[in-house]
């Protein structure tokens, strides 16, 4: 169903209805849950965190830990329920074209610690060898970069129509004129020329990841050397 304002509203069947969804989610964002699970084509680009639908375990409890003001256990444990369970979509939607495009900064930043980074570059790997996933990364060093405006969401409906999402600082807007929708499409398309291959994409985080647990040897290494000397002096 479509609203006046061309929105369409949320639809209750399915993920959006389920216990640990509707707890784990604020209100704002369950109308646009509802237009994700029924999309043929989803878009994000992101430079805060990567995209919930890419998130490990591990990392969404990171995330949730960072938030101000803080979460309550029981909070905590809802929302990552939820976004487990919205994470289906990636499977049970065969046909559905999803795309991502993620900052390079966002893994650098290592959110959650060493050994959570190390999971979500794996678990990244693992969902871009999805047929119907494409993932890639925007690189550091980009002269040209149209996305400096901020995080964004695209959706392609079942009547192929496009609706824009974006958020942030507990802030939401949908973008449904056509005009505006295909201002952000323009934009995400360019950034799919900016951003690096999808072959170098998942090239990258394997080498991120293999310079992570090097790290974590070389660490322990040198702990383990120290503690003899410790002992002895």
């Amino acid at each position: 169903m479509v609203t006046t304002s061309g929105i369409r509203k949320p639809i209750t069947s399915g993920l959006t209805s389920s216990p640990s969804f509707t707890r784990g989610r604020k209100s704002r964002f369950l109308h646009w849950a509802g237009i994700e699970e029924d999309a043929v084509t989803l878009y994000a680009y992101e430079c805060r965190v990567v995209p919930g639908l890419l998130q490990p375990e591990s990392y969404i409890r990171a995330v949730c830990n960072s938030r101000l003001p803080p979460l309550s256990d029981e909070q905590i444990e809802s929302q990552v329920a939820a976004r487990l369970d919205r994470q289906r979509l990636l499977n049970e939607r065969p046909n559905t074209e999803f795309g991502f495009i993620i900052e390079q900064a966002v893994f650098e930043r290592q959110t959650g610690g060493t050994e959570t980074t190390r999971c979500l570059l794996g678990h990244l790997i693992e969902r871009a060898e999805l047929r119907n996933v494409e993932v890639q990364i925007m690189p550091l060093r980009r002269p040209d970069h149209v996305g400096l405006d901020g995080p964004l969401y695209l959706a392609e409906t079942q009547d192929r129509r496009w609706i824009g999402y974006f958020e942030g600082h507990d802030h939401s807007a949908f973008c449904s004129r056509p005009d505006q929708v295909s201002s952000l499409l323009r934009r995400y398309g360019r950034m799919r020329s900016q951003a690096l291959s999808p072959e170098a994409s998942v090239d990258l985080p394997e080498h991120m990841r293999e310079a992570l647990s090097l790290r974590s040897v070389c660490t322990g290494s040198r702990a383990a050397t120290a503690a003899p000397a410790a002992a002895t002096a």
